[in-house]
């Protein structure tokens, strides 16, 4: 198991050294119970809230098969990390905790008693607190009964020699398709999630769309082909020619304005 985060917790912090303390332990209780996993790894990524003043931790648990490593994401609240050594270990230990918990329930372990021999080892050594936040768990994923429909903005390359005005258009027109706005029309699909990448290296032009579990969308836009062109117009047209592309494939109906 592995601990990774930003701010407060880089390497060289007291806060990392807790964190990592925290993982250890639950390494320990896990280390013996002969689980069969397509990863050996167990990542657990830190990141800080988008908002302030919430009170619950939400913890994502990716339950598709890995790439590499199991993977456990959690959005800490605000001033977590100016909280004393023993609330920080609770914190962490928690979402570490209730993450395996629904990564259990994806892969099918029995995990025993071990969360709970990892929990008491951190109150041993950071001594007894509460929890100030309530951590919850859900899952994501094609896998994911939890996962909502959700159109992800991968991203793609190499962005050598492809010009500033086309790569701001198209983060923003692709930022709006994944947004709040479309958030009711991306339902209508049968399938929940859409992955959008973008190639500047591609062959020729144009748009592709496979339907499996995932929805995989891809813009094919050479550099070449930008030369001697408005690129902002041309941005758009890639991303409403993709869109047009999702409708047709998945027999969706007509999407909001792309403003």
């Amino acid at each position: 198991m592995t601990s990774s985060g930003g701010g407060p917790t880089d390497l060289d912090s007291p806060v990392r050294v807790v964190v990592d303390a925290v993982a250890a332990h639950f390494r320990v209780a896990l280390r013996d119970l002969g689980l069969t996993a397509p990863a050996s790894t167990v990542g657990v990524a830190l990141h800080p809230a988008a908002r302030h003043g919430d009170d619950t931790v939400r913890v994502l648990v990716w339950c598709d098969p890995p790439d590499g490593a199991e993977i456990i994401t959690a959005d800490l609240p605000h001033g977590w990390a100016a909280r004393s050594a023993t609330e920080v270990a609770h914190l962490v230990a928690a979402v570490i905790a209730t993450g395996l918990t629904r990564l259990a329930s994806a892969r099918g372990w029995d995990l025993g008693e071990a969360l709970d021999i990892g929990r008491a080892a951190v109150e041993q050594e950071f001594g007894t607190g509460t929890e100030p936040w309530q951590v919850v768990a859900e899952g994501r994923g094609a896998s994911a009964r939890e996962q909502p429909h959700e159109i992800l903005i991968v991203g793609g390359g190499p962005g050598n020699g492809v010009p500033k005005a086309y790569l701001d258009e198209l983060s923003r027109l692709l930022h709006i398709v994944a947004g709040d706005t479309w958030r009711a029309w991306w339902p209508h699909s049968p399938v929940k999630v859409a992955e959008v990448y973008y190639w500047f290296d591609a062959a020729c032009p144009g748009v592709r769309v496979r339907q499996g579990v995932k929805v995989r969308a891809d813009i094919d836009r050479p550099v070449s082909s930008m030369k001697g062109t408005n690129v902002t117009l041309l941005a758009r047209r890639d991303v409403e020619a993709l869109v047009a592309r999702l409708v047709s494939r998945l027999g969706l109906p007509p999407p909001p304005d792309l403003m």
